[in-house]
Parts: C-alpha cells; structure tokens; sequence
C-alpha cells in the first residue's frame, strides 16, 4: 500500500530509471501528482491484484497497515504478495509494535486517546504484537529466510528532526483511524471525527514535549523461494 507515496518516491531516487515502481492504494486522494517518471500509482487492493502480476515483482513493500488490517488480511495480503513476486523476490513489513497505545500513554489526553484505541482494537481483534505473529504468517504462506529487526525510537521534538518526523507520523496514523472510531460509537470518549481530531492534536502535543516518548518500529524480511 503506497499511502502517501514517500517510501516509493524515495526509493526511486536509489534505483537506475530503468527499474519501475508500483505503489498501490484504494484512496487515489492520497497519491503525491509529482513523482518521478518510474513510479506508478494504481487504485488497487492488496487482496486481489492483476492476474497478470503473478511472479513479477523483485521486491514488495508493506508498511503502517497495523491500524487498518483485521485479524484475517494478514494472511490474505501475504499470499497474495507471495503470487506476484517472482521466484528469489522479498518482502520488506514495516509495522509500529501497537502496545505503543500505553507507551505514549504520558499524560490525561494521551491516556484518553490509549482508551479509545485500546478500545477499537481489542473490539476489532487487531494485532499488537507483529514481531510476534507476521514471521509465522509468512512461512505458513510459503516464504523463507525470515528475519525480523526492531528499533525503537522517538516520538518527541526534543530528540530533533528524527523525533519530530515519527511524532507527525504517529500522530496521521491515529487521526486516520476517527472515521472507523465514530462508526463504532466513540466508546464513551469522543462523539465526532472532529473531536477524535481535536484528542489526537492535543495528545501529540504532549508527546512532543516529552523525551519518555517513543516508539517500537518492526522490519520484517523473507524470500520467496526460487
């Protein structure tokens, strides 16, 4: 899923303008209009790609999907990746480790919005441990050589631009979840999209300014067998 396309636009940067990139998304609002002559966006779901992408793609690229995907997406989304990358191709995950929820729990709008979150995703049964659950996921679809690294870093402006760039990231990836949050009813906390927004602002203020907050980022690799 491409999102905004930053992942993609960048790697267009590191690869010979021979090489062509596909990113994907059901929301075409979200596709930068400038990007290089390489890069290609397509309305399309992960879950059901062109036939004809079958053993075709050397590298697939999935990140941020923890707040979106229910328990069964994950298998489907991996057997799907597994039919249109071609024999000796990889798979790169990139997912946020969800007990962040009381990590950035830091003060009394950060743990309203923990309520809310922690709410949605034990209703939904989300996942909150990727590291724990993707690399079985894989294999059962038939990859191999499946590596998993974690990093954790910052989610404040007080540990500079690096902590600045996960907190504005972080803080989209909640306001993304308002629309889903209302539809379920609020859970006894906010009663519209604008002030699920309004929770999120405020609780990213209090991330910022403090240096406890951060988060587990979770790469997960594996390899389609030849």
């Amino acid at each position: 899923m491409s999102g905004i396309g930053a992942w993609i636009n960048d790697a267009a940067h590191h690869v010979p303008p021979s090489v062509h990139l596909y990113g994907i998304d059901l929301y075409p609002t979200h596709f930068p209009e400038r990007h290089p002559s390489n890069v290609h966006f397509l309305v399309q779901s992960i879950f059901d790609m062109p036939a004809e992408w079958s053993n075709t793609f050397t590298l697939a690229n999935q990140r941020m999907l923890i707040g979106s995907f229910l328990p069964g997406d994950w298998r489907k989304s991996a057997r799907e990746t597994f039919r249109v990358l071609k024999p000796g191709g990889y798979v790169q995950m990139l997912e946020l480790d969800a007990r962040i929820h009381q990590v950035l729990a830091l003060g009394p709008r950060s743990r309203r919005l923990e309520g809310v979150i922690n709410a949605i995703w034990r209703e939904r049964g989300m996942l909150t441990d990727p590291a724990g659950v993707l690399p079985d996921i894989l294999k059962e679809c038939g990859f191999v050589d499946v590596t998993v690294e974690t990093r954790t870093a910052p989610v404040n402006r007080k540990s500079g631009a690096m902590g600045a760039l996960h907190l504005y990231s972080i803080s989209q990836a909640y306001r993304a979840m308002g629309e889903a949050i209302i539809r379920a009813g609020g859970y006894g906390v906010v009663s519209s999209v604008r002030e699920f927004t309004d929770l999120v602002v405020a609780a990213r203020e209090e991330w910022a300014e403090n240096e406890a907050a951060s988060a587990t980022f979770v790469m997960i690799y594996a390899r389609k067998p030849q």
